[in-house]
């Protein structure tokens, strides 16, 4: 996770604040609101310098009446902007509804803790599309469905972003390769994956020879990228591509890159069992992510993380799955068996700043089991994993003990979120 956010960008979340929420009405020292910019930045490298010195925010919040004083003797700032000074040391923005859409099959949803143009809601929401037209296997036309209908016939162009988040699937499908056996995680799933049709009206438990008739298509070895010519190619007919495990990181990733460059510092976003916390809740404290607990209803949480400017990404045997006598199917197979991954896991929570990597990693670490997992998350340092198993056990990774607290009577009903439903995560 980046460093804690509050002090090093008080400066520039002051300035931010000031200029989109209020009115133009500074100054510079001759009275010509052309200097006002300048003006500004002058105040805004005060308080960042301020923020330079001070570790704690108590200590910055000391600084802050000589930083009126020095505006006030500049003159550059009105009646109005004071009140906005005021405000945003406050810390009292009033967090916005969610923002809801439908795309990748689950509920993809957005929650501002600033104000924020409603014109950025639409250009995040609108990418989301974009990329679902482009990675939907269920849908004719779209780019992968046309990469899959040419399989063992022809390279297909491909998109920037289908070659960005393949080669990713293909590096961890590397990755979780053991010795001569297929890849724990691998993006040619796609035939096993729509012979299950697990979290559909089709789904059902296939027969043995057809399972091992689509493990026969699945090899990541077989997928050739051509990045000079921008193609893709599946050299057996039958292959199919399926992104799903990978591809709903990759959409958070693009949501906070547009928030980010639209100047947005927290905002808490929620993907189906895929989250990023943009900033923090306010000045004075982080949000509360609750790990939902398998086998309980939704909104029941193992324990709660307190994190900012990171994302987090759960795998479970709980979010798609059927059960025919008392028997649970689960939508995360395995490339060895071509049934659902048994291996004593219920679930695993990655924390990493990459949301598309979180994604691809928790299952990854899911399908390989607590050992195997563990030895490849030793290769990301940067990732933090809470794994709960069978037993209703969890195993907190030593990164994130600090920030992970277990769920007692007290903590109940203190989360922000809960992450670990595909279908959407409870917002508390």
């Amino acid at each position: 996770m980046k460093e804690n956010p509050f002090v090093p960008a008080t400066a520039r979340r002051f300035l931010s604040t000031v200029i989109f929420n209020l009115p133009v009405c500074a100054r510079d020292r001759s009275g010509n609101p052309a200097g006002a910019a300048e003006e500004l930045q002058r105040i805004a490298r005060f308080f960042a310098q301020s923020a330079k010195n001070a570790p704690k925010l108590g200590i910055l919040l000391v600084s802050i009446p000589a930083a009126i004083r020095c505006i006030f003797r500049a003159r550059q700032v009105c009646g109005a902007c004071f009140l906005g000074m005021l405000f945003v040391f406050a810390g009292c923005t009033t967090p916005s509804e969610w923002h809801k859409t439908f795309v990748f099959g689950t509920v993809c949803r957005v929650r501002f803790f600033e104000r924020v143009p409603a014109s950025l809601q639409h250009a995040v929401f609108s990418r989301l599309r974009e990329l679902d037209d482009i990675f939907s296997v269920t849908r004719s036309g779209t780019s992968l469905a046309v990469i899959n209908q040419n399989a063992g016939i022809a390279p297909v162009p491909a998109p920037r972003e289908v070659l960005t988040v393949l080669s990713r699937a293909l590096y961890f499908a590397e990755q979780t390769t053991l010795g001569n056996k297929k890849a724990a995680f691998d993006p040619t799933i796609g035939p096993l994956a729509k012979l299950w049709n697990i979290g559909t009206e089709d789904e059902h438990i296939p027969k043995e020879a057809e399972i091992r008739t689509a493990l026969a298509h699945v090899d990541w070895r077989e997928v050739e990228i051509n990045m000079e010519n921008q193609t893709v190619f599946l050299k057996k007919p039958g292959m199919m591509l399926d992104l799903g495990a990978v591809v709903k990181g990759y959409a958070a990733d693009e949501a906070v890159r547009i928030l980010e460059d639209a100047g947005v510092s927290r905002a808490l976003l929620d993907f189906g069992g895929n989250i990023y916390a943009l900033g923090s809740k306010s000045y004075t404290s982080n949000f509360q992510i609750g790990i939902q607990d398998p086998r309980a209803p939704r909104g029941v949480y193992k324990g709660i993380l307190e994190v900012h400017d990171t994302s987090l990404v759960t795998s479970g045997d709980y979010e798609r799955f059927f059960e025919i006598d008392n028997t649970r199917y689960h939508h995360i197979l395995s490339t060895e068996t071509g049934w659902p991954v048994s291996n004593g896991i219920r679930s695993v929570t990655i924390i990493m700043d990459s949301s598309m990597d979180a994604d691809a990693l928790s299952t990854s670490v899911f399908a390989l089991g607590y050992e195997k997992g563990s030895e490849l998350l030793s290769n990301f340092p940067d990732a933090g994993s809470i794994f709960v198993f069978d037993d209703g056990s969890v195993v907190v990774s030593d990164s994130l003990r600090e920030i992970y607290t277990s769920s007692t009577p007290e903590t109940v009903g203190s989360a922000n979120l809960i992450i670990g439903n595909i279908s959407g995560s409870t917002a508390l």
